[in-house]
């Protein structure tokens, strides 16, 4: 996206009001192009999110082992708790975009629940086995990697018993990873700042999106779909959501012809397409190539037709 300023009553060039905003930054230690980077992607405030609290929990816990081991007189080297705690943490902050990766092609959102709870919640299971099998394995990696370091040996004990156990432990993990990720983008789709449409007389290739006081230009070609959110459109776009004030009619009209209105509050981009497959009520979800999911109503379905055969 192309970042543009926004203006602020003044006609400063966009070059010198950054540098400005940089010098008058609230916050001197972070300089303002870190905050800006930091802040442009979710995934980078998210991972951030997860490293501190982590890296803070794995510390607490570290700290209680070595004291639990000091008052029970048991021989314990200082590091070795620090190597369990963090080989798990770090293992599992590696996990985090692999569950962000299932929650795109399998949210926890209610408005699928009445037709796809029981298969949700199965391919949840099977993420969640998954997720606990790779923890644990690489977690044992690093723990023997490094006590072979310092020329020791480390035993997971019994495999089938301890798989057993870390995955309670795991699926908890992974249930709060989901619901945190889940609220986290629930949370900056709400206090996004919204966008006026662009009027539909403005021959572009482009929409323009604000937040946090600055404005971007989103090129349409990249928007994979559109989502209907009340008084508002969500565009969705490689996992990062920017919402746009408008209704689903008005972008309708103003999206090129390899876009398609599937359901009522969908939008797709054709190009983005995978696969069309039946459900048993006679609609159709639509599978992009990003792993996304989208509805196709029976209703929007003869359109998809004449609107693929009107283009071919």
């Amino acid at each position: 996206m192309v970042g543009l300023t926004a203006a602020q009553g003044d006609e400063q060039p966009v070059g010198n009001r950054d540098k400005m905003a940089a010098m008058t930054s609230s916050d001197p230690m972070v300089p303002e192009s870190w905050r800006q980077w930091l802040l442009a992607s979710p995934w980078r405030t998210g991972l951030l999110f997860w490293a501190v609290f982590l890296g803070v929990n794995n510390t607490v816990a570290a700290l209680s082992v070595v004291e639990d081991y000091a008052r029970s007189k048991l021989p314990l080297a200082t590091w070795e708790p620090f190597c369990w705690e963090f080989s798990s943490g770090l293992v599992l902050l590696a996990l985090v975009p692999g569950v962000g990766w299932v929650l795109n092609r399998i949210p926890l959102d209610p408005r699928r629940w009445p037709k796809n709870l029981a298969s949700d919640l199965a391919l949840h299971w099977v993420s969640s086995v998954v997720f606990s099998v790779l923890h644990v394995l690489l977690m044992v990696a690093v723990r023997k990697i490094t006590y072979a370091m310092a020329g020791l040996h480390y035993d997971f004990g019994a495999w089938g018993s301890e798989l057993i156990y870390e995955y309670r432990k795991d699926l908890v993990s992974y249930v709060t990873i989901a619901i945190l990720l889940s609220v986290y983008r629930h949370y900056r789709h709400q206090h996004s700042t919204a966008n006026p449409a662009v009027p539909t007389n403005q021959a572009t290739d482009r929409l323009m999106i604000k937040k946090r006081g600055r404005e971007y230009l989103l090129k349409i070609e990249d928007i994979q779909w559109a989502e209907a959110c009340g008084n508002y459109v969500t565009l969705h776009r490689e996992g990062e959501l920017h919402p746009l004030r408008s209704t689903m009619a008005a972008l309708e009209k103003r999206l090129p012809d390899n876009f398609c209105r599937v359901h009522r509050s969908a939008i797709v981009n054709l190009d983005q397409v995978a696969e069309i497959s039946p459900q048993g009520s006679g609609d159709h979800i639509i599978t992009l190539h990003n792993g996304s999911q989208v509805p196709l109503s029976r209703r929007y379905r003869e359109r998809l037709k004449q609107h693929i055969g009107g283009s071919s």
